[in-house]
């Protein structure tokens, strides 16, 4: 279930928006530090996220768990200004809506009724 959740928010991530020139699919790339779970899975299990998201559409991802187990995933990713689909291990996760407010990625995750917000660490 661990890295069920895991996936899952890392589609997630994938998505953001932000009223500006710039698109949210654009201000999404970049590196992503977690600042918190919202409700469910995503504020129990998750003590630590980060996601590197780059102009061509590779992504790196590291996570720990409350229980003590470590995660790291590379794959790439696809997203529009609303959602992101990622694709790890030749899976399709997604597509998860997200959204870009103030360098907070809030990443929402249906199947789990939780949220994960994560801060711009790039500037």
């Amino acid at each position: 279930m661990h890295k069920t959740i895991i996936i899952a928010v890392l589609a997630l991530v994938c998505a953001t928006s932000q009223v500006s020139a710039e698109s949210s699919k654009a201000k999404l790339v970049g590196y992503w530090k977690f600042k918190r779970g919202i409700g469910g899975p995503c504020e129990s299990l998750i003590e630590k996220l980060e996601y590197t998201f780059q102009k061509g559409g590779k992504y790196h991802g590291k996570s720990k768990m409350s229980t003590g187990a470590t995660l790291e995933y590379s794959g790439t990713y696809s997203a529009t200004d609303t959602e992101c689909t990622t694709f790890i291990d030749g899976q399709t996760i997604g597509p998860f809506p997200y959204e870009i407010t103030n360098d907070i990625l809030t990443i929402t995750q249906p199947d789990f009724d939780c949220k994960v917000q994560l801060e711009r660490e790039d500037y």
